[in-house]
């Protein structure tokens, strides 16, 4: 079965980007099939993946919410076995405008990737999903969408005060419209071992937040920026880093949470 992860937080900067590429290059080497879907009009996935966003010949999530595609002709194969995008191809404002209308009706992404994997047969393990930094309609069609929600925390107060929202809207969308949406897991995200606001986002976040908290813990790490600067995946430029070995850590995690009996 396909599992469908949104990777959301309504707050900016707390690393959903390099979360959905660093964790679908760990699932991939895996040997996971995985589609990388990006929803953020800044296509900050898309870039890094090494697509032109503002090319006339990209359909991507544009295309998608007007379900005029079909999904082989969506699908950006990358250089690394077993993994794909579907860009975010909003290159104007009235573009943007235009993806956020067509997300006013909450179930149309739900239904074309339904479409996909039921009729068109696309194949993956995971579609992990990029979602804008804020609770907007987009967001909340991704949220109707998936199965999961992975939740990346950046460490500082402010960044606990936004999961804290996402969790209430989670609790909202399972009442009313996809109850079987799950918490995959929080992660703390670019985290500093000495530092005290470091060490305090971990105990308040594990206080608040609980069983949700995953064990694996993402360093702040120079390699990591590196590979983004190169658009890779940090594995593709040192398999050894700290930052490396905490996605794949994190991929395991993902794998051992979303796993169906």
């Amino acid at each position: 079965m396909t599992q469908i992860v949104a990777i959301a937080n309504p707050k900016g900067g707390v690393g959903k980007t390099s979360t959905a590429i660093n964790l679908g290059a760990s699932l991939a080497i895996g040997n996971k099939k995985v589609i990388l879907m990006d929803t953020d009009p800044t296509s900050a996935l898309t870039l890094s993946m090494g697509v032109d966003p503002s090319s006339d010949k990209t359909p991507g999530i544009f295309e998608v919410f007007l379900g005029t595609y079909h999904s082989s002709d969506l699908l950006y194969p990358y250089h690394l076995k077993n993994l794909a995008v579907i860009p975010s191809n909003i290159s104007t404002t009235d573009r943007e405008t235009r993806l956020i209308a067509l997300a006013t009706h909450r179930a149309g992404l739900k239904r074309k990737i339904d479409n996909w994997l039921n009729h068109e047969r696309m194949e993956a393990d995971y579609i992990l999903i990029d979602t804008p930094p804020v609770m907007n309609d987009l967001t909340r069609s991704v949220l109707y969408a998936a199965h999961f929600v992975l939740i990346p925390l950046q460490c500082g107060y402010f960044a606990i005060t936004a999961a804290q929202r996402l969790l209430d809207e989670i609790r909202r969308i399972k009442e009313v419209s996809n109850p079987m949406l799950r918490i995959a897991g929080i992660v703390l995200n670019f985290y500093e071992k000495n530092t005290l606001a470091s060490q305090m986002t971990e105990t308040e976040a594990n206080r608040l937040f609980g069983d949700h908290m995953l064990k694996t813990i993402i360093p702040k790490n120079t390699t990591i920026s590196f590979a983004a600067f190169k658009k890779k995946p940090v594995a593709l430029i040192d398999v050894n880093a700290s930052g490396a070995l905490a996605y794949f850590s994190l991929a395991t995690e993902i794998l051992m949470r979303t796993r169906t009996n």
